[in-house]
């Protein structure tokens, strides 16, 4: 069976077909379902919070296997804040040091889900050279989502850098320190 996501993304490949090939092919790179960090093609996006989840030992290797240094470990780590509602979220990277989104490193996609299962994702293109919007080299980024109810007692952060790989998070909500807005 053919959902939303794929027949939208031949729609898009089949659309291309008529310009040249080296522009299809370009755009078959961008295809998120060629990407090994798919956020649909990994089953992790089904987990649930393990009480011993720790951001810094399970997001602790590369897209290689490498281990990832503690620098890069804290510039990776997103921050969110949360209404009071609980449906409306803002998730940032503004950590020491700071994350840049730029061209060529940047957010590729961010995803936030709840413990219902209530899932959004949000896709970004690769900013333009000396992209000023999300101020100089682009540490004020910050990402906006709501959900359509409110989210349960947690959230999972998952997000794509470019080129760096997914980092995973999870907030308690009940948690009083975290952020409100």
């Amino acid at each position: 069976m053919i959902d939303r996501r794929h027949f939208l993304g031949a729609a898009a490949l089949g659309a291309l077909a008529a310009c040249s090939s080296d522009k299809a092919d370009k755009l078959k790179e961008l295809d998120p379902e060629n990407s090994p960090d798919g956020y649909y093609k990994n089953p992790a996006w089904l987990n649930r919070p393990d009480k011993d989840f720790d951001y810094f030992r399970d997001n602790g290797l590369d897209n290689e296997g490498r281990p990832r240094t503690q620098a890069s470990l804290y510039k990776h780590r997103p921050s969110l804040a949360a209404s009071g509602d609980r449906r409306e979220f803002r998730i940032n990277f503004h950590n020491e040091p700071p994350h840049p989104h730029e061209h060529g490193h940047h957010w590729a996609w961010i995803e936030l889900m709840d413990g219902e299962g209530q899932l959004l994702v949000t896709h970004f293109p690769d900013p333009v050279e000396d992209e000023v919007f999300y101020g100089s080299k682009g540490v004020d980024f910050t990402a906006y989502f709501q959900l359509p109810t409110a989210a349960t007692d947690w959230v999972r952060i998952r997000a794509r850098c470019e080129p760096h790989g997914v980092f995973t998070e999870y907030f308690h909500l009940s948690d009083e320190s975290k952020p409100k807005f």
